[in-house]
């Protein structure tokens, strides 16, 4: 898990991230938290995996930070560990936490919001990655992290995904009201910023 400093805390308060890649897919993903512990881990875990995937896992590699060992554990996952102050045995995971910040960077830095957006930012970023970054290399070369994993493509699965930049202005219809009483009654629309696809 990313920590950051408490003046850089989301609106929500989190202040750390944990960043999940699946190395046969590329599938990437990012949880926000308020702090580093095991139930976080868990939360984050599940929420990547979807409901009764764990048993696909086939090894879970980490930092050997405790409150992964405890989510490995409980989760089932076997589970290996990089060489602890030898960041060479870390590359991919590195590399992969590398991307998730400058992407979240990226898109706030092109946004003009706040940074205590970060939460929605790497979401964002995290979704786009999986359902546009066509993989270069591997068993799915050629094709994108998303079409691998659920052999669809995103489009074909989910065809009212709008396709705007992350912050952007928009406008919509508030939240609760039917269609039925819309029509009835008119409901102005409200302006808002556009916080991206989540996965």
């Amino acid at each position: 898990m990313t920590t950051i400093d408490a003046d850089e805390q989301s609106w929500l308060k989190d202040s750390v991230a944990l960043t999940i890649q699946d190395k046969a897919t590329y599938m990437v993903w990012g949880h926000p938290a308020k702090h580093k512990d095991a139930n976080q881990s868990i939360k984050g875990f599940k929420k990547f995996l979807g409901p009764g995937e764990e048993s696909k896992v086939q090894l879970c590699y980490t930092d050997e930070s405790k409150e992964l060992d405890t989510t490995c554990e409980e989760l089932h996952f076997r589970h290996d560990t990089s060489v602890p102050y030898c960041p060479q045995m870390n590359g991919i995971a590195e590399a992969s936490v590398r991307r998730v910040k400058e992407g979240t960077s990226a898109l706030l830095h092109q946004s003009g919001l706040d940074y205590k957006y970060w939460p929605e930012a790497m979401g964002c970023w995290c979704a786009s990655h999986n359902f546009f970054d066509v993989n270069r290399e591997g068993a799915f070369a050629h094709v994108t992290p998303y079409r691998a994993k659920f052999k669809e493509d995103v489009w074909k699965l989910h065809p009212r995904i709008v396709d705007l930049p992350f912050g952007s202005k928009c406008e919509c219809l508030p939240l609760g009201k039917k269609p039925e009483k819309r029509q009835k009654k008119f409901v102005r629309k409200q302006p808002k910023a556009f916080h991206g696809i989540q996965s």
